[in-house]
């Protein structure tokens, strides 16, 4: 937990909310919103709507598994998703014992959640993006979790895939 008294973890975690609860909600809810609005007038193809209901379960898989991948860097890594203040110890357990970016994937799920449910082709043309731009963000960070992390992260990136989950992995 938060030891409130030592000002640089309060500090840390006062911009952890602000900060990272600006970018998510811009990303998850903004950004969609001002594409729904003004791009996906020109786009709507995805207008089957009994299907538009799996977009509910969507979003929320993908908004408790990004949830439950913070309070795990929180919790167990000692830290938060952003730059300056990295979790000190590797999270291996939860979703991490799977699929080595399960943040990422939940953030798409979500995206494609919202997509789905609301017939919006220009939302999932932006989880698709997101996705890229992710994937390319993930490449650099591997290398910082390598020099951070050394033998640990060379170990569970050998044994646990970038995007898609191994649910056969062993505890």
């Amino acid at each position: 937990m938060i030891n409130i008294k030592d000002k640089q973890e309060r500090e840390n975690t006062l911009k952890t909310f602000f900060i990272g609860g600006s970018f998510i909600m811009s990303i998850w809810i903004g950004l969609p919103f001002l594409i729904r609005k003004f791009v996906d007038p020109h786009l709507d193809f995805l207008g089957v709507k009994p299907v538009r209901w799996l977009g509910v379960i969507f979003n929320g898989l993908g908004y408790a598994l990004a949830v439950w991948c913070v309070m795990l860097f929180i919790k167990e890594g000692k830290g938060t998703p952003l730059p300056f203040a990295h979790p000190k110890r590797l999270v291996l357990t939860g979703p991490y014992r799977f699929v080595r970016n399960p943040m990422v994937l939940g953030t798409v799920l979500f995206l494609l959640g919202n997509s789905i449910l609301l017939g919006s082709a220009g939302i999932f043309i932006y989880a698709a993006v997101i996705f890229l731009i992710m994937h390319f963000f993930v490449l650099v960070e591997e290398r910082s979790l390598a020099r951070r992390f050394g033998a640990e992260y060379s170990s569970y990136r050998k044994n646990i895939p970038r995007w898609l989950p191994k649910f056969s992995v062993k505890p």
